[in-house]
């Protein structure tokens, strides 16, 4: 699918996204920023406002090392043909049919850079299997290096994508925008469980050349506050 987007001699505009990831992430986390202020002046009403106020800081600088690390990226690498823009997925792994399902509606497709499936990919497998996801990451990779190797400018910017907190924003938008006591109830789950789990992830982002078997050749630039890998 990434290799036929990558020949595809048609103009497309309306659902291109390669080379705005630090435009788009910046305009979500204005966004927030301003409506957690809002709330912060208010003060909050129900325990998930509590939660929010207080962990929205840490999710803040999570997102603006994402921002700064594609800007990193885009001074410092050269693209090569492997990251011409693909036919991508609007959301992986929400797509039906990757699970077996034989659905494949374009209008779930965005024109983007293949990083964009690879990271979402990765964070599923990450999300069912936590730090024990290495060897189905790792043969992941493999598997699609032998179709098409990745640059060192591809895995700055899968990375960059796992750095940005997206469960983080995705809870937070769809409590507040949802009047279903229900679907708040399940969010406050969810955003509970990633709280929890923020140190294990942060393991993970760590380790993650090792994990996807580059460390030795590709050097992702660190980030510095994160723990040192193990």
């Amino acid at each position: 699918m990434h290799e036929y987007g990558r020949s595809c001699p048609l103009p497309i505009t309306s659902c291109r996204r390669i080379g705005q990831w630090r435009e788009l992430w910046a305009k979500r986390i204005d966004q927030m920023e301003a409506f957690w202020a809002n709330m912060m002046a208010a003060g909050p009403a129900s325990p998930f406002d509590r939660l929010f106020l207080e962990s929205f800081p840490y999710y803040l600088g999570l997102a603006e090392n994402a921002v700064q690390y594609v800007a990193d990226t885009e001074l410092d690498d050269e693209p090569l043909r492997v990251d011409y823009a693909a036919f991508c997925h609007e959301r992986l792994p929400q797509a039906g049919w990757v699970e077996g399902t034989e659905a494949k509606l374009p209008l779930d497709w965005v024109y983007d850079h293949c990083a964009r499936d690879l990271a979402e990919w990765v964070r599923h497998l990450y999300n069912k299997r936590g730090l024990g996801c290495q060897r189905v990451v790792r043969q992941f990779f493999q598997d699609y290096g032998h179709l098409a190797p990745l640059s060192s400018f591809a895995w700055r910017l899968v990375y960059a994508r796992l750095l940005f907190p997206l469960p983080y924003f995705e809870c937070i938008e769809a409590y507040y925008t949802t009047a279903d006591r229900e679907e708040q109830a399940r969010q406050e789950r969810a955003l509970r469980k990633l709280l929890d789990a923020s140190r294990e992830y942060e393991q993970f982002l760590a380790s993650f050349a090792e994990t996807a078997g580059i460390a030795n050749h590709i050097r992702l630039p660190a980030v510095e506050w994160l723990p040192p890998a193990p």
